[in-house]
Protein backbone atom coordinates (compact mmCIF):
# COMPACT_ATOMS: atom_id res chain seq x y z
CA UNK A 1 0.00 0.00 0.00
CA UNK A 2 1.34 3.40 -0.99
CA UNK A 3 0.61 6.75 0.62
CA UNK A 4 -1.65 7.63 -2.27
CA UNK A 5 -3.83 4.49 -2.05
CA UNK A 6 -6.49 4.26 0.64
CA UNK A 7 -9.15 1.75 1.58
CA UNK A 8 -12.15 3.63 2.92
CA UNK A 9 -14.82 2.14 5.15
CA UNK A 10 -17.05 -0.20 3.17
CA UNK A 11 -13.95 -1.61 1.45
CA UNK A 12 -13.83 1.22 -1.11
CA UNK A 13 -10.41 1.50 -2.76
CA UNK A 14 -9.43 5.00 -3.83
CA UNK A 15 -6.31 6.70 -5.08
CA UNK A 16 -5.29 10.23 -4.32
CA UNK A 17 -5.02 11.39 -7.93
CA UNK A 18 -3.81 14.86 -7.03
CA UNK A 19 -3.39 17.03 -3.99
CA UNK A 20 -3.12 20.75 -3.46
CA UNK A 21 -1.74 22.22 -0.23
CA UNK A 22 -1.31 25.74 1.08
CA UNK A 23 -0.98 27.67 4.30
CA UNK A 24 -4.54 28.02 5.61
CA UNK A 25 -4.51 31.79 6.10
CA UNK A 26 -2.52 32.48 2.92
CA UNK A 27 -3.88 35.61 1.26
CA UNK A 28 -5.68 36.93 4.34
CA UNK A 29 -4.75 40.59 4.46
CA UNK A 30 -6.46 41.84 7.60
CA UNK A 31 -8.12 40.68 10.74
CA UNK A 32 -7.10 37.83 12.98
CA UNK A 33 -8.19 34.19 13.23
CA UNK A 34 -11.67 34.14 14.74
CA UNK A 35 -15.03 32.47 14.09
CA UNK A 36 -16.14 35.01 11.47
CA UNK A 37 -12.86 34.86 9.53
CA UNK A 38 -12.71 31.05 9.80
CA UNK A 39 -16.19 30.73 8.26
CA UNK A 40 -15.04 32.88 5.35
CA UNK A 41 -11.87 30.81 4.97
CA UNK A 42 -13.85 27.53 4.92
CA UNK A 43 -16.31 28.87 2.33
CA UNK A 44 -13.45 30.18 0.19
CA UNK A 45 -11.59 26.85 0.37
CA UNK A 46 -14.70 24.96 -0.78
CA UNK A 47 -15.26 27.38 -3.68
CA UNK A 48 -11.58 27.18 -4.60
CA UNK A 49 -11.66 23.36 -4.58
CA UNK A 50 -14.66 23.36 -6.95
CA UNK A 51 -12.81 25.69 -9.32
CA UNK A 52 -9.39 24.01 -9.38
CA UNK A 53 -10.80 20.50 -9.77
CA UNK A 54 -13.84 21.52 -11.84
CA UNK A 55 -16.14 19.38 -9.68
CA UNK A 56 -19.14 20.05 -7.46
CA UNK A 57 -18.65 16.99 -5.26
CA UNK A 58 -16.62 18.44 -2.40
CA UNK A 59 -16.48 16.99 1.11
CA UNK A 60 -15.07 19.04 3.98
CA UNK A 61 -13.68 17.21 7.00
CA UNK A 62 -14.55 19.61 9.83
CA UNK A 63 -11.32 21.10 11.19
CA UNK A 64 -10.21 21.08 14.79
CA UNK A 65 -10.27 24.64 16.06
CA UNK A 66 -7.67 25.84 18.55
CA UNK A 67 -8.86 28.60 20.86
CA UNK A 68 -6.25 31.23 21.63
CA UNK A 69 -5.98 32.43 25.22
CA UNK A 70 -6.15 36.13 25.77
CA UNK A 71 -8.59 38.96 25.88
CA UNK A 72 -11.63 38.95 23.66
CA UNK A 73 -11.44 41.37 20.77
CA UNK A 74 -14.45 43.65 20.48
CA UNK A 75 -14.83 43.77 16.71
CA UNK A 76 -14.54 40.13 15.59
CA UNK A 77 -14.83 38.08 18.77
CA UNK A 78 -12.56 35.57 20.52
CA UNK A 79 -9.45 34.47 18.64
CA UNK A 80 -9.43 30.88 17.32
CA UNK A 81 -7.18 29.23 14.75
CA UNK A 82 -7.62 26.58 12.11
CA UNK A 83 -4.71 24.16 11.57
CA UNK A 84 -1.76 25.57 9.63
CA UNK A 85 -2.12 23.69 6.32
CA UNK A 86 -5.13 23.22 4.04
CA UNK A 87 -5.09 20.01 1.98
CA UNK A 88 -7.41 19.55 -1.00
CA UNK A 89 -7.25 16.09 -2.57
CA UNK A 90 -8.95 14.39 -5.49
CA UNK A 91 -9.97 10.82 -4.64
CA UNK A 92 -10.68 8.48 -7.56
CA UNK A 93 -12.34 5.08 -7.42
CA UNK A 94 -12.76 2.68 -10.35
CA UNK A 95 -16.13 1.60 -8.92
CA UNK A 96 -19.51 3.31 -9.18
CA UNK A 97 -22.33 2.95 -6.69
CA UNK A 98 -25.48 4.56 -8.06
CA UNK A 99 -25.32 4.75 -11.87
CA UNK A 100 -23.88 1.51 -13.27
CA UNK A 101 -23.59 3.10 -16.74
CA UNK A 102 -20.80 5.35 -15.45
CA UNK A 103 -17.13 4.34 -15.43
CA UNK A 104 -15.63 5.70 -12.22
CA UNK A 105 -16.28 7.91 -9.19
CA UNK A 106 -14.46 10.95 -7.84
CA UNK A 107 -14.61 13.11 -4.75
CA UNK A 108 -12.72 16.21 -3.69
CA UNK A 109 -11.88 16.17 0.02
CA UNK A 110 -10.69 19.15 2.05
CA UNK A 111 -8.98 18.77 5.40
CA UNK A 112 -6.75 20.83 7.65
CA UNK A 113 -3.65 19.64 9.45
CA UNK A 114 -0.62 21.02 11.27
CA UNK A 115 1.99 20.20 8.61
CA UNK A 116 2.31 19.50 4.91
CA UNK A 117 1.30 15.98 3.98
CA UNK A 118 2.60 13.19 3.56
CA UNK A 119 2.01 11.57 5.94
CA UNK A 120 -1.58 12.49 6.54
CA UNK A 121 -2.01 13.46 10.18
CA UNK A 122 -3.25 10.41 12.16
CA UNK A 123 -6.49 11.93 13.48
CA UNK A 124 -7.33 13.23 10.00
CA UNK A 125 -6.55 9.88 8.37
CA UNK A 126 -9.13 8.20 10.61
CA UNK A 127 -11.78 10.75 9.55
CA UNK A 128 -10.74 10.46 5.90
CA UNK A 129 -11.10 6.68 5.93
CA UNK A 130 -14.64 7.04 7.28
CA UNK A 131 -16.11 9.59 4.87
CA UNK A 132 -19.45 8.53 3.33
CA UNK A 133 -17.85 8.18 -0.10
CA UNK A 134 -20.71 6.28 -1.79
CA UNK A 135 -23.23 8.94 -0.82
CA UNK A 136 -21.23 12.06 -1.72
CA UNK A 137 -19.00 11.13 -4.67
CA UNK A 138 -19.67 12.09 -8.25
CA UNK A 139 -19.86 9.41 -10.98
CA UNK A 140 -18.43 10.01 -14.44
CA UNK A 141 -17.76 8.62 -17.93
CA UNK A 142 -14.37 8.42 -19.56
Amino acid sequence: MHNFELTLSGNINVKIESIFQEITYSGVLEGYPCEKLNKMVLNNKESYARRIFNMDEVYLIPPTIKFIDGEEHKVWGKAQELPMVTCIAELKCLDVFRDMKKDYSNLIVIWFQDYYTFPIQEDILEKLLNIPYKEVCGEFDY
